[in-house]
């Protein structure tokens, strides 16, 4: 069972670096949808400062998932819910197409917030979790065969991003390329469904 969540681990880590090379703060495809926007200086410094605000919630989450032990539950929950908000980034100028540039630009900042703020709840189970999950006696050596599979994943899932943006319709290229980053966040936090709930 142990060895099934490993397993299970360093895929579901595969998709979330998919979906962290899509989806953030300063993320190509971020930047990139938010220009087209029209965002200035103002935005453009609020969506680099949300993920660093947001990590300050850590500190209440922390407290409230050591009385709780509750990591699998809020992460199958909050963070699948914060997963799922980015499939709406590339479509709110579908979904409020008579708004301007400027309202679905911050509509995206607001979006963007919540979803960083719930995440600081993932990363807080996150971490203990594994460490009570992974057998002391491998821990090291199942982390720097992960650290190195997720490396050569970045660097290749990184240039397969690249070549969507350049190649999908410039029109809709956001909407899709958000779409997919929200469904591989969601399939990254469903594998820890499969994992083992340990508690230290």
């Amino acid at each position: 069972k142990i060895r099934r969540s490993l397993n299970f681990i360093i895929l579901g880590n595969m998709l979330g670096s998919f979906h962290g090379i899509i989806c953030g703060g300063g993320t190509t495809a971020m930047i990139g949808l938010a220009t087209e926007l029209g965002a200035n200086d103002l935005a453009f410094g609020v969506l680099a400062a949300i993920p660093q605000i947001a990590a300050l919630m850590q500190l209440p989450f922390s407290v409230m998932v050591n009385r709780t032990h509750k990591r699998k539950q809020y992460i199958l929950t909050w963070g699948i819910f914060a997963r799922a908000l980015w499939i709406t980034f590339g479509l709110v100028p579908y979904i409020i197409p008579m708004a301007s540039a400027t309202v679905q630009l911050w509509t995206i900042i607001f979006l963007m917030g919540i979803a960083f703020g719930c995440n600081s709840l993932v990363n807080v189970c996150w971490v203990p979790w594994m460490s009570d999950l992974a057998p002391i006696n491998i821990r090291g050596r199942w982390m720097s065969i992960r650290d190195s599979i997720l490396s050569a994943a970045n660097v290749l899932i990184g240039l397969f991003v690249a070549k969507l943006l350049d190649t999908l319709p410039v029109d809709t290229r956001y909407a899709i390329i958000f779409v997919i980053g929200g469904i591989v966040g969601i399939m990254d936090l469903c594998c820890f469904g499969f994992c083992e709930d340990a508690i230290g």
